[in-house]
Order: C-alpha cells, then sequence, then structure tokens
C-alpha cells in the first residue's frame, strides 16, 4: 500500500454510510474507483474523494441516470460543472416550487375540514371576511352531465395553465333570484370557481364585508337552503349582492358519495335597510 491516509473499500463504506457492494457497482460501471488497485487486488480510496462521492449521491437524488453521472464525469471540467449546477438549481427551483404548492394544498385542506367539524349544518349565520381571490370560469348551459363535465375540464384547464393547484372540487356561483324552484336553480348556474391565494392570477375578487352564510350538506336540502337564506334576508331587510357560491368543503377525500359533500353557501350582503 502506498503511503498516505487511504482507506480500505470498508472503510471508506463505513465512512459515507452505504454499502461495500455500491462502491463495488459504481467502479464497475466507470462512475466512481477507488484512487489506488494495487496488484493483489486490494483497493484504497482517499477521504479527499468523499466529496466527489457526495457530489454523485446528490445528483441521484436530483433524478439523474447513472449514465448521465458517468458521461459529465468523463468530460468534467470547471465550466462543465457550473452548467451542470445552474441547470440543477433550475431544477431545484421548480421541485421546491411544487412541493410549497403541495404544502398549501395540505393546509388549505386541513383548514376546509376543521371549519366543516365545527360549524352548525343548516344554520343561517352573518360572516364577515376579508377579499378573496377568484379563478373563475363561465359554465356552459346545463342541458346534461357532458356540460358539467366539459365546463369542469376547461377551469381545470385554466388552473393547469396558470399553475395554481386546487385542494378542493370547483366552486359554484349561482345567480340571486327571488325564489328558487329545481328548474331555476339548474338555470341560474353562471360559473366555476376556485379560491387562491394569488392576486395576480386571480380574474375576479369577492370584497371584504359581510356574508349571509350557510352550511348544507348536498341532497336535497339545498334547495330548500336558497329559499331559506332569501327568506331570512327578506325578513332581517338586508340587501343582497347578485351572486351565491358555493364552495365544497367536504368532498370525496373524506366522505363517501357526492350526496354527502358539505356545502358552504354564501352570499354577500350590500347593506341593511333596516331600520
Amino acid at each position: 500500500m502506498k503511503n498516505g491516509p487511504y482507506l480500505t473499500t470498508g472503510q471508506f463504506a463505513k465512512l459515507i454510510g452505504i454499502k461495500k457492494d455500491t462502491l463495488f457497482y459504481y467502479d464497475k460501471v466507470g462512475i466512481f474507483s477507488p484512487e489506488i488497485v494495487e496488484t493483489n487486488g486490494y483497493r484504497y480510496y482517499s477521504p479527499f474523494q468523499v466529496e466527489v462521492f457526495n457530489v454523485i449521491t446528490t445528483l441521484k437524488e436530483l433524478d439523474m441516470p447513472l449514465k448521465e453521472i458517468k458521461d459529465y464525469l468523463d468530460k468534467r471540467s470547471p465550466e462543465a460543472l457550473l452548467d451542470l449546477l445552474n441547470h440543477k438549481k433550475e431544477e431545484l427551483d421548480h421541485k421546491i416550487k411544487k412541493l410549497q404548492q403541495r404544502q398549501d394544498q395540505v393546509l388549505k385542506k386541513t383548514g376546509d375540514t376543521q371549519e366543516a367539524l365545527r360549524v352548525p349544518a343548516g344554520e343561517i349565520i352573518l360572516e364577515e371576511r376579508e377579499t378573496s381571490y377568484l379563478i373563475q370560469t363561465p359554465l356552459k348551459p346545463l342541458h346534461n352531465e357532458k356540460d358539467i363535465v366539459d365546463s369542469m375540464f376547461f377551469h381545470y384547464q385554466q388552473l393547469e395553465q396558470l399553475e395554481v393547484p386546487s385542494s378542493r372540487s370547483p366552486g359554484w356561483m349561482i345567480e340571486k333570484k327571488q325564489t328558487y324552484t329545481e328548474e331555476t336553480l339548474m338555470n341560474s348556474s353562471s360559473s366555476l370557481f376556485t379560491r387562491i391565494a394569488d392576486p395576480d392570477k386571480a380574474n375576479a375578487q369577492l370584497d371584504a364585508g359581510i356574508y349571509l352564510t350557510t352550511y348544507q350538506v348536498q341532497d336535497d336540502y339545498m334547495l330548500e337552503a336558497y329559499n331559506q337564506m332569501m327568506d331570512y334576508a327578506a325578513k332581517h331587510h338586508l340587501s343582497l349582492a347578485s351572486y351565491f357560491y358555493e364552495d365544497v368543503l367536504l368532498d370525496g377525500l373524506s366522505v363517501s358519495g357526492i350526496e354527502k359533500y358539505l356545502i358552504k353557501l354564501s352570499i354577500k350582503v350590500e347593506n341593511s335597510t333596516k331600520r
């Protein structure tokens, strides 16, 4: 063995926390080899090779195939390293952005579920809200299920183009009527919407203020809920805005069957005429 602070295969594997078989394989495919191989077959690594191995490990964790790693190592240079690192930084930035979006989805879904568990279903309340921002897309005239599917597909396309992930099913925007029947409720559907945090990507917004609100399970009671809201507004001399908003708080992730979805139904109170 030559003089110097060299390590056996076992010692080097232990130092960097891998199996010896990995070192043998990397040497076989030409990615990472011991600095010294003696005539008797003994193999020795330099402690200074740890940094090189760490770079290889990092590239693997960035989903770079071993063949590409080998190609880089075969023609390595300071300039090639800078190009590689800049490229990988862009990939990391993209992955970090995606992870942040996923975290935002988890937090939003957590908030929706917690809200659903603490609210009294069926009770009508006045709720103060801050300004919220929406991606809003038009609904086709709803003659059949295909019209609904087409409208939702278009909505999701817009979200994808804007790189806006969604943690909930799209909400429905419903035109205000004095009274509702099943037919008028269906024909009053205007748009689909998704609430977002970034105002720069929004194409609509809901102003801060007081909102008349109720929570209903999505079954036959939804029609009743609309009429009860209109009756409540008349009884309490409330002037309402032009549209109701249906937010889905509990969907297929937490309940089985669309008839069990929990809907938050709300409409902005423009002013009160009560004296």
